[in-house]
Parts: structure tokens; C-alpha cells; sequence
């Protein structure tokens, strides 16, 4: 038989023939959606192509260029030899710039500072060492990336890899290195199909079979979707690993930056804020208890009251303190008795100075700053003790008993995943209270979410920015921030460090947000689809604010506004209205304490499980180990916690998360495995230590209350 002489354009062909029926055998095994997908795939526009000598690229059909240069497979290999130099890392810090004693949280605080000079000892002695190294003339046993700070390490916690491309380099680290989690991030289905015809996904998932690895592969062109199921897979294997991810993106196509900057802020906005911390869960038991003692109604799920007076018709302002309520300050001054008005957190300030009363006046948090802030309008007028008795102040459960003091009328709501209403909601349940969400992480969400839970449907926003144009422009100049001292103007003025541009809500220009604002705006855009998923084709919900644009909230200028489109709005209905729904007080309010005498021995015991888990890690899979224990063990049938006792793992819960994200991030710094086993033994003392302080602290001050002297604004 003669021999058969193969070009290389026919080796080529059938290399990727065999390497995808190979691939898909192996999704066949390990991800059957995935299989289905691409079992009988067809591209749309992005095709691996070969020359006669082999030569493989991938074509964009619609334009007719190719992707990659001369050499695909160097030019993928050398940019990933390169990233592997310096990786984009994403940790966890909770370094504190000052030693001082933090009045309002020291418990959290304490341990946070703790853990953050450990994680400046890291890197310092990393850094050391590695200038150590290159000076020294004779041979070592180290390797430079065993001693150096800022190399890729060997063993990786979690990888975003924003698309695989033809997926070289993607090979090339799963062979080299051991990824816990791997989340492939895929906007575009032609171009994951060009690596199923290049690379050996087989090996891959065989490995990640093998060791127990995970990868999550995200594919979408909606950058929605794609950004929703990531979300529900990082929160499946929980927030805190996270902490301390590498990032990675090499190959891009048109609208891909767009895309992955997403991403990248979901994980900025999302997955490393909202933890709440201990001292906040005890302040919450402190004032919840307080408010419930002082006979504050609370919101109660009651069918058998009537609470349909027609209000779904009447417009309602939620108003913000962001600087372009300046603009519309007069025009709600003037249609203040045509619509209802509730005033959101500082914009109280603005609305009181310009002779505008709200109808309602909403607060969120905890801290006795909030009473502060509230009282220092009596600088200006003794009328405002006045101006506030026809004023209905809801708050939140944990507000400080003090601001609800302030106010004639009065209702709160029991905030869910807090530890006052966790706690109410167990002894009262049964009775109607309810626990809300939806009402956080700012003054405006529980406003909004307020206005909807009495019945309005037609919501304008007023003041909502989320953002400013000027850093020194940041709230309306009629406000108390402009009365503060210059320490806290200083505070409270924007950084540019971390800033990020959004589309203004009218289109013209971009608006800058910075701190915790675009978050605020993220959660917002969140609860507002939330709740028109909830009440479907009934909820107008109409922007006015001069500031960042706000997805489910159509842009509107306010003089664009027609009222008689709208129904008559009546003062004595709605104190019917409110008085229906804030409605619950307890008659057995001895029985909050009983309950909370009865939790202090169960938070001992599980002061006690936790400091069982803890041993001295020798690895980073002992650590690994560790972490596992005191994040999932601690909330599964491992520990043994009746379901009536659930809401006291709030009582740990924010700084848990808090300290095991510093924790998980210390292990996977890129730095050399002795050092972050160090470390974080070094770490898990200062948590063993948290624990005792914990369960002294809480037994001691579970129902002391915050003070306003520890607030020093103006």
C-alpha cells in the first residue's frame, strides 16, 4: 500500500474535527447544557479558518479581517507569560490609616485593624525578601516567585477570565496551575466554539473532575444575563472567595470593554459591599428594643383593615438631597399641596430651609448621627419642633429611639436580615409583623419602597443624582453639609480615586460617582424592577433628578409634569392610610426580654463551635479547610441551632463575612505559600480573639444604644 502524503491544511482539518468531537464528548460528561448548545453549533459570523500551510486564525465574516496577527498561538501565550508577571488582583484590604479607638464599632473595628496590619506584614515581608534575593551572588533553593510579591501563584482561588479567544492561554494555566474556581465569562458563542476546536477542553474538565475544581462558564450576549447568573454563582459558593481573585482578559471584540467593565463593577459593587458588621447587629437588637418598648407601631400584614382609599392615583415625590434638587426646589414649593412628599434622609434639611413640609420623612440608619443630623435644624428656628408635629416619620427598626422621639406620628418597619427584626419577627410573627425588603443600602430605597408598600403607585424621584458633575457640588447647597465643620466637609466631599462616569438622566453629559453612590444607584435600579416584577403594568416610576440616569425610571423634566393627569390628594386620608398600616404594638413586651436572656447562653455555644474549628494550618488546603468551617459548617446541620434560633446568626453574620473575605484574600495574594500559611495563622488569631470579645460584648451592651457624642459634624 503506498504512502499517503497529508498536507497540512488536511492535518489541520482533521485536528480540529477530532478536537471537537473529543471536547464535546467530554461536556457530554461534565456539562450537558453546554453539549446541547453546541453539538450541531453553526457560527454566525466569527469562523476558524486554515491556510494551505497550516495556519489558523479566526475570520470576522461581516467585515472580512482576521483577529489574531501572523501567529495566533505565540501571540496568546506571550500575552498570558506576560500577565502571569503581573496579574490583576483583586484583594481584600481592611487597612486603617489611624490607630485611634473607633467609638461607634470597636468590636468589628478592632479586628478589622488587626487583620489589615497582618496583610501589610504580608506584603512588607514578601517584599523584603524578594529585594533580598536579587541581591544576593550565590545559588538559593527558592525560586524568585516563592519570596517575590506580585506573580501569578501556583494555587489560585478564584479567575475571571473574561473570553477565551481560541483559548491557548486558557490551556496553558489550567495545565500549570490549580484554579479553585474558575468563572469563564463568554459574551459571544462563535468565538467560545473556535477554542472547542482548538484547545483540550477534556483535559481541562478531567482535572477539574479530579481535584475537585469548579468552572463556571457564562455565555450570553445579553450583558444582563450574563451579569445576573454570575451574580447567583458567586453568591452559590458565597461572597467572602471572592476576595483575593485574579482577573484576566486578553482577547476582545467590538463592545467587550463595555461588557466587562460591568462585570468588573458588579464585583466592586456587589459582591464586596453590604456585609454589615457585629457592632451594627447589636446596635440593631439595642434599638429595635427600645423603639418596640416605646410603643413605636409597627408595620403589620393585615387584610382585615381596609387600606384602599384610592391613593394608587396620587403622584408622589421622593425626594433626594442630590445637587440638582436645587433646580426644582421651587417648583415643589409650589405644587407641595398637589402631590405627596417624602423626604429622604439630609433632604429634610433642604426642604425645612426652602419652607417646604413633607408628608412623610423617612430615615435608615442606625447610628445616632441620624439624630443629629435631624436636630441641627433647631439652629436655624425654634419653629422647627413645630414644623415637624404634622410630619409622619417612618423609620427603619434600628433607627435610633431618639429620632423617633422628635416626631408626633410615627411608624417603623422591620428591615429583613437585621438582628432587631430577625428577633422581633420570631417573638411577633405570628401576630402579623412582617419582615421588609427592598429598603436598603440608602434613605431613598426605603422611601421609594415605603411609597410603594402604602399603596402609591406613580413615583417621581427629585434630588436621586447618584453622582455630581462638581466633587465641591455634592449634595443640594441648601443642606447641612454646608454647614458642617471642615474636617467633615472633607469627609463627606467625593474622591476622584474610584470614580465612575454614568450617562445623565437627561443625556447630556456624564455624571461622576464615587464611594458608595454607585452602589446606591445599582440597588436602586435592582429594587425598582424588583418591584414592577411584583406589580406588573401598575408602577410609573418618572426620574426629574439632573443626575445619573436610573434604569427603570423614565427621564422627566418636572415641568413636563401634568397633575391633572393625576388623583386629588387628601391630608385626612392619609393619615387614614398610615395609620392602617403602621398599626402593630405588642401587648407582651416582657416577652423580648425573656428572649434575649435566653440567647446569651445559645451565642456562647456558638462562640464556642466557631473557636472548635480553628487549628494551626500548615497548608493552604488546611486553611482552605478552616475557612470551610466557620463559613458553611457554621450554617449548616454541622452545627446544631434550632430554626426559631436562625436569627441569631446575624449576631455574627456582617463581620464573619467581613473577616474570612480579609482572611480568604491573605491566601491567595501573590506571594509564596509559606507566607500566606503565616499569615493567616497570624489572622485566625485575631478572629479567635474577636469571638471572646464578641460574647463579652454582647452580654454586656446587647441594649446600649449609640450616642450622638460620638459625632462631631458641625
Amino acid at each position: 500500500m503506498p504512502d499517503i502524503e497529508y498536507s497540512q491544511a488536511d492535518l489541520i482539518s482533521a485536528f480540529l474535527e477530532k478536537r471537537l468531537s473529543d471536547n464535546l464528548d467530554a461536556f457530554k460528561k461534565y456539562s450537558p447544557d453546554i453539549y446541547s448548545e453546541f453539538s450541531n453549533y453553526k457560527e454566525k459570523r466569527f469562523f476558524v479558518i486554515y491556510d494551505a500551510d497550516g495556519n489558523i486564525n479566526v475570520l470576522d465574516r461581516e467585515s472580512g479581517r482576521l483577529l489574531y496577527g501572523s501567529n495566533p498561538v505565540a501571540e496568546t501565550i506571550n500575552n498570558y507569560e506576560e500577565y502571569k508577571k503581573s496579574p490583576l488582583h483583586k484583594p481584600f484590604f481592611t487597612v486603617f490609616k489611624d490607630s485611634a479607638v473607633c467609638k461607634t464599632n470597636p468590636v468589628h473595628t478592632s479586628l478589622m485593624r488587626s487583620l489589615g496590619d497582618v496583610q501589610v506584614s504580608l506584603i512588607r515581608k514578601s517584599m523584603e525578601d524578594g529585594i533580598s534575593y536579587l541581591s544576593k551572588s550565590d545559588e538559593s533553593n527558592q525560586s524568585f516567585s516563592d519570596v517575590s510579591y506580585g506573580v501569578l501563584p501556583e494555587k489560585i482561588g478564584r479567575l475571571f477570565w473574561f473570553s477565551t479567544g481560541l483559548g491557548f492561554d486558557l490551556e496553558k494555566m489550567y495545565k500549570e496551575n490549580r484554579v479553585s474556581n474558575l468563572y469563564l465569562i463568554e459574551p459571544n458563542k462563535d468565538i467560545f466554539f473556535a477554542s472547542m476546536q482548538m484547545i483540550d477542553w477534556a483535559y481541562i474538565l478531567d482535572k477539574m473532575n479530579k481535584l475537585g475544581l469548579s468552572i463556571y462558564i457564562g455565555l450570553s450576549d445579553d450583558v444582563d444575563e450574563l451579569i445576573d447568573d454570575l451574580t447567583i454563582e458567586v453568591y452559590k459558593g458565597g461572597r467572602h472567595r471572592v476576595a483575593g481573585s485574579f482577573i484576566y482578559s486578553a482577547f476582545y471584540l467590538d463592545g467587550y470593554d463595555k461588557i466587562f467593565e460591568k462585570v468588573k463593577n458588579q464585583i466592586d459593587l456587589k459582591f464586596f459591599s453590604g456585609y454589615g458588621f457585629y457592632d451594627d447587629a447589636r446596635l440593631s437588637v439595642a434599638h429595635t428594643v427600645g423603639n418596640f418598648k416605646n410603643g413605636v407601631p409597627c408595620l403589620r400584614s393585615d387584610v382585615s383593615k381596609i387600606k384602599d382609599f384610592g391613593q394608587r392615583d396620587w403622584p408622589v415625590f421622593v425626594i433626594g438631597n442630590g445637587p440638582s434638587l436645587d433646580s426644582d426646589i421651587e417648583f415643589i414649593k409650589n405644587h407641595s399641596s398637589d402631590v405627596i412628599i417624602v423626604s429622604c434622609g439630609s433632604a429634610l434639611s433642604t426642604l425645612y430651609k426652602n419652607q417646604i413640609k413633607p408628608n412623610i420623612h423617612v430615615e435608615l440608619e442606625r447610628t445616632a448621627d441620624v439624630v443629629t443630623f435631624i436636630k441641627s435644624n433647631y439652629d436655624d428656628s425654634e419653629d422647627f419642633s413645630i414644623y415637624l408635629k404634622d410630619v409622619f416619620f417612618i423609620g427603619a427598626s434600628q433607627v435610633h429611639p431618639d429620632a423617633f422621639s422628635l416626631f408626633d406620628s410615627k411608624g417603623q418597619m422591620l428591615k429583613d436580615v437585621e438582628a432587631g427584626s430577625l428577633m422581633m419577627h420570631k417573638i411577633f410573627g405570628a401576630e402579623g409583623v412582617s419582615l421588609i425588603g427592598r429598603i436598603a443600602p440608602s434613605c431613598v430605597h426605603i422611601g421609594f419602597t415605603s411609597a410603594i408598600l402604602l399603596g402609591f403607585r406613580n413615583i417621581f424621584f427629585f434630588g436621586v443624582d447618584m453622582g455630581y458633575v462638581d466633587r465641591e457640588y455634592h449634595h443640594s447647597k441648601s443642606s447641612l453639609y454646608e454647614k458642617m465643620n471642615d474636617e467633615s466637609k472633607k469627609t463627606w466631599t467625593p474622591k476622584a480615586a474610584g470614580e465612575i462616569e454614568f450617562d445623565s438622566n437627561f443625556g447630556e453629559g456624564q455624571v461622576y460617582s464615587s464611594g458608595y453612590l454607585p452602589m446606591f444607584k445599582n440597588e436602586l435600579e435592582t429594587i425598582i424592577i424588583s418591584w414592577k416584577n411584583t406589580f406588573p403594568d401598575s408602577i410609573s416610576v418618572l426620574n426629574c433628578s439632573d443626575g445619573a440616569k436610573i434604569e427603570g425610571a423614565d427621564p422627566i423634566r418636572s415641568s413636563d409634569i401634568i397633575f391633572s393627569d393625576f388623583g386629588k390628594v387628601d391630608a385626612q386620608v392619609l393619615s387614614k392610610i398610615l395609620n392602617s398600616y403602621f398599626s402593630f404594638i405588642p401587648e407582651d413586651i416582657d416577652a423580648v426580654s425573656s428572649e434575649l436572656n435566653r440567647c446569651f447562653d445559645k451565642i456562647d455555644e456558638m462562640v464556642v463551635w466557631l473557636k472548635s474549628k480553628i487549628f494551626h494550618a500548615h497548608t493552604i488546603e488546611d486553611a482552605e479547610k478552616i475557612i470551610k468551617n466557620i463559613s458553611y459548617d457554621f450554617h449548616s446541620d454541622d452545627f446544631d441551632i434550632s430554626k426559631d434560633d436562625y436569627w441569631l446568626y446575624a449576631i455574627f453574620d456582617g463581620t464573619l463575612l467581613y473577616s474570612i473575605s480579609a482572611i480568604n484574600s491573605i491566601l491567595y495574594f501573590p506571594v509564596g505559600e509559606s507566607y500566606k500559611v503565616e499569615s493567616f495563622n497570624d489572622a485566625m488569631k485575631e478572629f479567635d480573639l474577636f469571638l471572646d470579645n464578641l460574647k463579652s460584648d454582647f452580654r454586656h451592651n446587647c441594649l446600649k444604644t449609640d450616642n450622638e457624642e460620638n459625632y462631631n459634624y458641625f
